[in-house]
């Protein structure tokens, strides 16, 4: 599965990061995460739209009990899926949460170039990354409430501000240049850039 067979091929490294578009609750220095998922529940299942739940067990975030549900909205065609994360705790009135990209997201042996652009105006964070055999991708989160960005030693990070029981809305997702839509990190740029623009034209 590291090798193409002309279906695609499994070359996005997550390790220990949060991925693409995974979440945590950040203290200003440190990300506080879950656990894997403990139960799932399918919603729809296609063929233009599927969703799906995740629900997380509560975790420890710097003395505060957090638990999760992350609702999955995924449409044929579309780069971005849309994701809807409500956190549940008690005690402080709101959270920072971080929605995350793992610095070094390319396969083995790649040497990659990894650029990543902050987009303040689409509340965007993306990355291009360029492989030595392997093509050139992209990934993304468009988060429209984000209050800013920060980082630890395996994430950049994009943050915002939660309420318990109030969905956190954000999206996430990435392009490839062997799919032949989008090749280059400018047109990258581009497409992020104008989803940013529609979805806060409907928030």
């Amino acid at each position: 599965y590291h090798h193409d067979e002309g279906e695609g091929m499994d070359m996005y490294n997550v390790g220990r990061s949060r991925g693409a578009g995974g979440t945590g609750v950040w203290d200003g220095g440190r990300l506080a995460t879950s656990g894997n998922y403990a139960s799932w529940k399918v919603l729809a299942n296609g063929p233009v739209r599927a969703v799906f739940e995740l629900a997380y067990d509560a975790w420890d975030a710097a003395g505060t009990r957090v638990a999760e549900v992350k609702r999955f909205t995924v449409d044929a065609g579309h780069q971005l899926d849309r994701i809807d994360s409500t956190f549940t705790f008690s005690g402080p009135a709101a959270l920072t949460v971080a929605v995350g990209l793992n610095k070094t997201p390319s396969d083995k042996k790649q040497q990659a170039r990894i650029a990543l652009v902050r987009d303040d105006a689409g509340h965007a964070l993306l990355q291009w990354v360029e492989q030595a055999s392997n093509g050139a991708f992209g990934t993304a989160i468009i988060l429209p409430t984000a209050s800013g960005y920060a980082e630890d030693t395996l994430n950049d990070l994009v943050l915002a501000k939660v309420e318990s029981g109030k969905p956190l809305r954000y999206w996430v997702g990435a392009a490839w240049d062997r799919a032949g839509r989008i090749a280059s990190k400018a047109a990258w740029q581009a497409y992020v850039a104008a989803e940013a623009g529609r979805i806060a034209h409907h928030v």
